[in-house]
């Protein structure tokens, strides 16, 4: 019966991502908090196991014997690279993001410290004012 299966071709690539994905919901050892049909869409295209036209290589029992193996080595042996990845990215967001917000404190602040009803106006630059131009 097996021999039969060996003839059929592999499956396509979304066919493909979710039997890797199926399998990781499965087994359930990794820590990704993320999308994951990218990870596997790399993972795929980065195992080599697609030919020149972008196809399994393998048959369809080629594929659930041995690609999805490599798929999830794959994964596991580059998920730090991606959770690093990603922190990187995290920590940029949050860098630029406190920067706009004390970008925008110091604005609001300038521009109340120099209105013309604050008390800084009123006390200090009025007060200077009126010495230095009548000396």
């Amino acid at each position: 019966m097996m021999d039969h299966y060996s003839e059929q071709c592999a499956p396509l690539i979304d066919i493909c991502i979710k039997d890797v994905k199926n399998k990781i919901d499965n087994i359930n050892t990794f820590d990704i908090s993320y999308n994951i049909d990218d990870i596997i869409k790399k993972a795929i295209y980065m195992s080599d196991l697609l030919d020149e036209n972008k196809n399994i290589k393998y048959s369809f029992i080629g594929w659930n014997v041995f690609g999805i193996t490599e798929v999830l080595d794959y994964i596991k042996n580059n998920i730090n690279d991606i959770n690093i990845e990603i922190d990187k990215k995290r920590k940029l967001k949050g860098l630029l993001k406190s920067s706009f917000i004390l970008l925008l404190i110091y604005i609001k602040s300038k521009k109340s410290m120099y209105h013309p009803d604050s008390n800084y106006v009123n006390t200090n630059l009025k007060n200077n004012f009126y010495t230095l131009s009548y000396n």
